[in-house]
């Protein structure tokens, strides 16, 4: 019987100088794609594949807060960090619990910017405002922890 990761004990969380790690408010789901470049060459010795380079573009949905804490990063700072360019630095890795205990830990972790938020409203319900963000990632992917 497999072990399941509660997904509530791992959040994205992002920095601006790779110290100091926000996490955004009530995530309610994320994704972090990672993908490689490549081309398919068909050729008289088979096919040969090329690769290039790594992109990674995480996207988290998360819901507005009207009084966010110090750790934690808003829809406002979220929209402040694209508008404004900043560089960013994400993390994300396995919860101290579950495969980690087991060996079986993941990490990643880069550079990036802000290409993309979105805020959400239900007006047909009492649901909260939501807003999603999405990553792109630049330079380096790291795979393992620090």
């Amino acid at each position: 019987m497999p072990t399941p990761i509660a997904s509530a004990l791992s959040v994205i969380e992002i920095s601006t100088d790779n110290t100091t790690w926000k996490a955004l408010i009530c995530t309610s789901g994320w994704t972090a794609q990672v993908q490689t470049a490549s081309t398919t060459n068909d050729t008289q010795c088979g096919r040969i594949i090329g690769l290039g380079v790594i992109s990674f573009a995480p996207t988290v949905q998360a819901i507005c807060d009207r009084v966010p804490s110090n750790v934690q990063v808003s829809y406002k700072d979220c929209l402040g960090y694209q508008t404004a360019k900043t560089k960013l630095y994400f993390r994300i890795a396995s919860p101290v619990e579950g495969s980690y205990a087991l060996g079986a830990s993941w990490y990643l972790s880069g550079e990036c910017y802000i290409t993309d938020t979105t805020l959400t409203d239900d007006t047909a319900g009492a649901q909260p405002v939501k807003f999603s963000v999405t990553l792109s990632g630049q330079g380096e992917l790291t795979t393992v922890a620090p």
